[in-house]
């Protein structure tokens, strides 16, 4: 599913207003869900270009899985923003980040803090 799915999905149920917001330090994590239904932003467990090792996982829509999974799928369904960083990281590889890929594909990749 490329980004521009994701985010129509994610946009068709918004609301116009935003009721509450707050703030997330480091250490707390959070899940994207496309509201109205339980998918879940998930990095994959295999990597991309398989047999090869190259580090680039895709992210796609799962089901959400509750608190006891311990697949390891829950952890990549798990997010976290780093402000030193300036990026969203995933619990399942915490050396990479959210990009957008050439493709416009969200992937996991790693963390390189190339200036904006």
């Amino acid at each position: 599913m490329s980004t521009n799915e994701i985010l129509k999905l994610a946009q068709s149920g918004m609301d116009s207003k935003v009721s509450q917001m707050q703030t997330l330090d480091d250490t707390e994590c959070f899940t994207f869900l496309v509201k109205g239904t339980n998918l879940a932003l998930t990095a994959g467990q295999k990597d991309s270009y398989a047999p090869k090792k190259t580090g680039v996982y895709n992210v796609d829509l799962q089901v959400m899985l509750g608190e006891a999974d311990d697949s390891g799928t829950r952890k990549a369904q798990q997010w976290k923003y780093s402000k030193s960083e300036k990026a969203i990281i995933s619990l399942a590889y915490p050396d990479k980040a959210l990009f957008e890929d050439i493709n416009k594909n969200l992937i996991v990749y790693k963390q390189k803090s190339f200036k904006n």
